[in-house]
């Protein structure tokens, strides 16, 4: 019975196959292979690492041997030569790109000088368009000056004028215009009588633009002048003029026009000389107004000026004169003045100044006549530009 039992073993063995999974059947597939095949899996997953193991010293060195990964060169680690950053690499090995170095350019980390602040002031004091030429364009002698009082005591002629001024334009320029309206309160003169009130009512229209070294400044302004009670011809005066500068050096300017205006006394204005001016210093020989200034102070809300200044003044009026009818009276004066004078970014100058008065006339048209007045003081507050 067990010899039977033998022969059976024998010939199922004939009917097996080894395969590298064990013993199976011929013709069967064993479940380590189905299961691959239906999943998708290539073959058995690498032997985890051993963390715990110590890394092989070398021989030759004493020192651990870097066993680079398979596929992988090994990486020789060296210190760079001078010049040189990063690591070597031995041949066909692909290093890791160098980590990006971020610089913003126009960043300067130093503190700041003194000239910086004092530069970062001058330039927070010119905003805008007009501080560029309202220097230039200030030499433009004003018959009307509005915007502020004005006091001249005196007994033999005597004036208090108070002005407004009601600026029209946007600001954006090279043209603006500007509405000014002055009155005046006399105090003589003794003979011949004159109503004890002017007004003046001006409407300017003013260019000014800079090309190149070349300042252009103009000015048209029809002006009613009169004591209300004369409305005639001479009441309506047409006044303009212009001047134009250049620049022969940086802050050295060469000034040259005229103002027309339209009166008996003083037809025509001339306007000449040299402008010199630096950051802190300002000198005008210009006639009719010679000036030195000099800046005293600045902040971001802008600067303070003191100066001394010497101008022509004066005005023309169509009267309503007892005993003589209509007329046009005509009045002219020197000022030596010194003052203050605050400028602020948005083109705004106001002043405070006192001085005195003096080669003061008085003229009368119709009548041929001129007085000749004495000298008084002077006390002024507004703005001047």
């Amino acid at each position: 019975m067990r010899s039977i039992f033998t022969i059976v073993l024998l010939l199922l063995g004939f009917r097996t196959a080894y395969s590298s999974d064990g013993w199976v059947a011929t013709g069967a597939t064993s479940v380590i292979e189905q299961t691959a095949e239906d999943i998708g899996v290539i073959g058995p997953l690498p032997p985890l690492p051993d963390f715990t193991a110590q890394p092989a010293l070398d021989p030759t060195t004493d020192e651990p041997d870097l066993i680079a990964p398979p596929g992988k060169t090994p990486i020789e680690q060296s210190v760079p030569d001078e010049g040189e950053v990063g690591l070597h690499v031995t041949e066909g090995a692909t290093p890791d790109p160098p980590t990006p170095v971020i610089v913003e350019e126009g960043v300067d980390l130093r503190p700041p000088t003194t000239e910086d602040l004092e530069k970062a002031l001058d330039e927070s004091e010119q905003p805008t368009w007009l501080n560029s030429v309202i220097d230039d364009h200030s030499l433009l002698w004003r018959e009307v000056r509005s915007d502020g009082l004005s006091i001249l005591p005196a007994s033999d002629f005597g004036l208090t004028s108070i002005g407004f001024d009601f600026g029209l334009s946007d600001g954006e320029g090279p043209v603006w215009t500007q509405l000014k309206f002055d009155w005046t309160f006399l105090n003589g003169p003794n003979g011949p009588h004159v109503r004890p009130q002017l007004y003046d009512i001006s409407y300017e229209f003013n260019y000014s633009d800079q090309f190149a070294n070349v300042g252009i400044h103009a000015q048209v302004a029809p002006t009613y002048s009169t004591d209300w009670d004369n409305k005639g011809k001479h009441a309506f005066r047409l006044i303009g003029g212009g001047l134009a500068t250049l620049e022969l050096a940086p802050g050295f300017d060469l000034v040259g026009g005229a103002m027309y205006l339209d009166r008996p006394d003083l037809n025509v204005l001339p306007i000449y000389g040299l402008r010199m001016h630096s950051a802190g210093h300002e000198l005008d020989i210009v006639y009719p107004r010679f000036r030195y200034a000099v800046r005293v102070g600045q902040d971001a809300d802008g600067s303070n000026w003191m100066f001394a200044k010497t101008e022509f003044g004066g005005g023309a009026w169509a009267i309503d004169s007892d005993g003589f009818g209509n007329d046009q009276m005509g009045y002219r004066d020197w000022r030596l003045t010194f003052g203050w004078e605050s400028r602020e970014p948005d083109g705004d100058r106001h002043v405070f100044e006192v001085g005195l008065v003096f080669d003061r006339e008085l003229e009368f048209e119709r009548q041929n006549r001129t007085l000749n007045l004495g000298n008084t003081a002077l006390i002024r507050m507004g703005r001047t530009f």
